[in-house]
């Protein structure tokens, strides 16, 4: 348990979630030493040591919270990302742990930002407006996960996405014939979707990924 809670920091993202789950599946064992992490890690460790124990013992809503708020994540976007999948597994956000959030959602973390407000649902709602701006963006993902999420806040969003989003384009049987698929969102990030094949030519058979 030692060498995993050590891992929680380690510079590679990949191997800092492994240890993180390998950490809540020990369960109760791993709590002691994540006790200890929480008082005397570094800033970095007692962040990634409060999104275990948000698994493993969710009634500790509040000290991982304010353990969370306190970090100062600026310029480590791992470290920024850990504090927001955090976030969005308190019981209960305080206004400051949704600011933190609704902040986010303009900024490089949109989606992990976004995938946090959705996780708390109806607790979040504060941060509706922030939810709406974002099914503006630039960014096709971004605009996505903005309906899916302001379906699960109970308010609608302010404004519609414009233009429905072209996302995947799959090869067919035959020389440049692809199944064509388009998704769109209501007011309440209800998504349909239909399908149709279409000729595209010049384009080589494999899957594509088109915006409007």
């Amino acid at each position: 348990i030692g060498g995993l809670i050590a891992a929680l920091t380690d510079p590679i993202w990949s191997v800092q979630h492994n240890a993180g789950g390998a950490l809540v599946r020990f369960g109760n064992l791993a709590v002691p030493a994540l006790d200890i992490a929480l008082r005397e890690g570094s800033p970095a460790l007692r962040a990634r040591a409060a999104l275990a124990m948000l698994e493993l013992a969710p009634e500790r809503s509040l000290q991982c919270e304010a353990i969370l708020l306190a970090v100062d994540a600026a310029g480590n976007p791992q470290l920024a990302a850990a504090v927001l999948l955090g976030l969005g597994k308190l019981q209960q956000p305080s206004v400051a742990a949704v600011s933190r959030l609704q902040a986010a959602v303009g900024g490089e973390l949109a989606e992990v930002a976004l995938g946090a407000i959705g996780a708390l649902g109806a607790k979040a709602a504060a941060a509706a407006p922030a939810v709406a701006d974002a099914l503006h963006s630039k960014d096709n993902a971004v605009r996505r996960l903005a309906a899916t999420t302001a379906g699960g806040l109970g308010t609608a969003p302010a404004a519609l996405v414009e233009e429905p989003d072209i996302y995947e384009a799959r090869p067919m049987l035959g020389e440049g014939r692809h199944a064509i698929e388009v998704r769109a969102w209501d007011r309440a990030g209800n998504s349909s979707r239909c399908s149709f094949a279409a000729g595209v030519s010049g384009v080589s058979r494999r899957s594509l990924m088109w915006s409007p």
